[in-house]
């Protein structure tokens, strides 16, 4: 897995076709035709600390994952197979690329404020 974060970021800069995206990146870990979204796994989360950091002052630190988790890059595509949407999530071992997909849907799809 030799994907970088900086490098599925770069594809929704430039809004990037579906092709193009399979061209720069190679072909996805699963396409979900139904959801229109690519999964590409970046990493494996082995219990590193992030540090979140603006302009230099620390915001916080997160310890993330273990070592059954993996980094998980999901790119939505629109209705002209061009990129809408990415995110990195977290793929416990044993989730299927499905699932995953699916939270990460019903989790942008809740107003604000609603629980």
């Amino acid at each position: 897995m030799s994907r970088t974060h900086t490098e599925i970021r770069a594809v929704k800069q430039v809004k990037l076709s579906r092709q193009e995206v399979f061209a720069k990146l190679g072909s996805p870990d699963a396409y979900l035709p139904a959801l229109h979204i690519a999964c590409y796994r970046v990493n494996t989360i082995s219990q590193r600390d992030l540090i979140l950091l603006l302009l230099v002052i620390p915001l916080g630190i997160e310890n993330r994952g273990s070592p059954a988790e993996f980094d998980l890059a999901l790119i939505e595509f629109d209705e002209t197979d061009h990129v809408k949407h990415y995110e990195f999530m977290r793929q416990a071992s044993g989730q299927s690329y499905d699932y995953v997909a699916k939270a990460w849907l019903a989790s942008r799809a809740k107003p604000i404020g609603k629980h």
